[in-house]
Parts: C-alpha cells; structure tokens; sequence
C-alpha cells in the first residue's frame, strides 16, 4: 500500500467533496426540475394549449357557420330559381308572345286632318277662279321638276316597307313552325 502524505490526503478530500456537491447539485437541479420546473412548464403548456385549441375551434366553428349560412342562402337562391324555372309554361309564352305579334283588336280610327284654302291678305293677288287651290295635287311646269324626286323616293319607302312586312312574316312563320315542332317534341 502506498502512505499517502498529508498534503495529498487534503487534496483527494477536496476532490471528493468536489464530487459530492456537483452530484448533490446535479441531482438537487433533477429534483427540482422534476418536481417543480417540469410541472410548471406543462401546466403552462396546456394553458396555452387549451387557449389555442379554443381558439382555433371558435374560428373554424364561426367560419364553417358563415359558410353553412352562405350555402343555405344560395341553395335557398337556387331553389327559387328551379322552381320558377318549373313554373315556366313555354306553350304559353310562346303563344302570348305570337298574339302580341298579330294584335286581334281594330286599329284605331284615323283622324283626317282637313285641307284648308291659304288665306291671301292682299285683295291684288286674288286668283282667277282656275287658279284657286284645292285638296288636289298641282301639275304645272313650275313644280314638275320636284315629282320625279318626290315619285322616286316613295318607290325606295314602298319597296323598304315590303322587304320589312316580308321579313315579319318569314319571322312569324318561323316562330309558328318553332312552337309546332316544341308541341310535338313534348
């Protein structure tokens, strides 16, 4: 065995108690990390745990009740245009559509408006009894020169208004041959 000297006996006890406390504070941190640290920690963990969660819940929950209600709304809005669309008699439109086309009642009266001879002021300027105007046409070679242009025009208005009374046919001809071919198809 080896003697150890006095000097190395204080140093090895040094050394020893070095130890100790470091494994006296090591396990006195454990103790105190278990036993208070840890519990706290978790405590505070699940605080803000059950904060989050609520919170997360209440917006999931208020945002899926805003989109139920906006779903409900708009099956609410689809709803009512299915069962106009339902309500839609295509029979009947179409005839009241072809009876506004070709109107069963008179025409109204017309109202003639009267010619009226020009007043002269002036006795110089009466007229001879074959000079005198009435509701006729005058044909004399002062106003010749404006028939041709007036006789021309009228032809183009005859032939514009014939093309379009043609055109109302052959469209309610199409609308009479488009509601025969609907009724049948039905």
């Amino acid at each position: 065995m080896t003697v150890r000297t006095h000097s190395q006996l204080a140093e090895y006890y040094d050394m020893h108690n070095a130890y100790v406390q470091q494994l006296h504070a090591a396990n006195g941190m454990l103790e105190h990390y278990y036993s208070q640290t840890l519990p706290s920690l978790l405590e505070e963990l699940q605080e803000i745990y059950t904060d989050l969660s609520q919170t997360v819940s209440e917006s999931i929950f208020s945002a899926s009740s805003l989109l139920s209600t906006k779903a409900r709304e708009q099956a609410d809005h689809y709803e009512n245009i299915c069962t106009t669309s339902r309500a839609v008699n295509s029979k009947a439109d179409l005839a009241n559509f072809i009876r506004t086309l070709t109107p069963d009642k008179a025409p109204p009266p017309v109202t003639h408006h009267p010619f009226t001879q020009p007043i002269i002021e002036n006795e110089s300027l009466q007229m001879e009894a074959s000079h005198v105007l009435r509701d006729e046409l005058v044909i004399d070679q002062l106003c010749q020169m404006s028939f041709p242009s007036k006789h021309e025009a009228l032809r183009e208005e005859i032939s514009n208004l014939e093309s379009q009374i043609r055109q109302l046919h052959e469209s309610l001809d199409s609308m009479q041959r488009l509601q025969h071919r609907y009724e049948y198809s039905r």
